[in-house]
């Protein structure tokens, strides 16, 4: 009898186990429009004060670090470096990224690893100054004020929508509307005549989204209780870094365009 009883309650079990298998199967069309209607539905909520003022330190964070490397591109400017000192600083990139890595946040580590991001963005800033060598800019301090004048606007546009959103949905939208407008105007001063300008600010266009997604990863890693700013300052200061490559590129673009400009009316004359 009690073993009539346990395949009863087995067959029973097996059952509803399999009829529950086949609810929560479903077609990957489903699963993603599943994602996208949570998405939507997520937009409208309010980003709550906790990871605001969380978004705000990174934000502020990542200013002083973009000051530091400001200060590291002028630095490497006034100061000749030979290759092994370009190659220790490298070496301190490398030690400096992974320590902040592999540090778990703690509050008596926290101004440690501070400075050392600090340190970070200054050795990064004596770096990116071979970007402007490796370029051979005609003119370095026109293009100078260019670069971080277009840095400053694609920064400020995703800093003031983050501090002044109230809702994801805001964030979102004030974010991607900024970026594609800067993208928009800069491709008109820069008067693009072939397909490479054209991939070049849809690479731009698309680092930017880069850096909306990840300020929306450290807002889900801020709703699991992570409070690691200064590694969330370090992912996004690499964002930032890459779309001034591009901003590099682009003004490259149109130096050349303005110099075979230059070059023809010399001929013509």
């Amino acid at each position: 009898m009690n073993n009539n009883k346990n395949t009863f309650y087995n067959s029973t079990n097996t059952f509803y186990e399999q009829e529950y298998s086949t609810k929560t199967k479903k077609s990957a069309s489903e699963q993603l429009s599943e994602n996208f209607g949570r998405i939507v539905d997520n937009l409208p909520n309010k980003i709550p004060s906790d990871i605001r003022l969380h978004l705000q330190k990174v934000y502020s964070t990542a200013a002083l670090c973009l000051l530091c490397s400001l200060f590291g591109i002028f630095f490497r400017g006034i100061f000749n470096f030979n290759a092994f000192l370009h190659k220790f600083v490298t070496f301190l990139i490398f030690c400096l990224f992974i320590g902040l890595g592999f540090c778990s946040y703690k509050q008596n580590l926290e101004i440690k690893r501070f400075y050392g991001l600090l340190m970070l963005s200054w050795l990064i800033g004596i770096k990116f100054w071979s970007f402007f060598e490796f370029f051979g800019f005609e003119y370095p301090g026109h293009i100078e004020f260019n670069f971080f004048f277009g840095a400053l606007i694609v920064y400020a546009s995703f800093a003031l929508s983050v501090i002044h959103s109230e809702s994801i949905q805001c964030l979102h939208l004030c974010a991607t509307f900024l970026s594609t407008l800067f993208s928009f105007l800069l491709t008109f001063f820069v008067a693009p005549n072939f397909i490479y300008p054209t991939i070049l600010w849809s690479v731009l266009t698309t680092n930017a989204l880069f850096v909306i997604y990840d300020t929306q990863m450290i807002t889900e890693k801020r709703q699991q209780k992570d409070t690691d700013y200064i590694w969330h300052t370090a992912m996004l200061f690499v964002d930032f870094l890459s779309v001034f490559g591009y901003i590099l590129l682009s003004l490259k673009e149109k130096i050349g365009y303005f110099n075979n400009l230059r070059h023809d009316k010399l001929k013509l004359n």
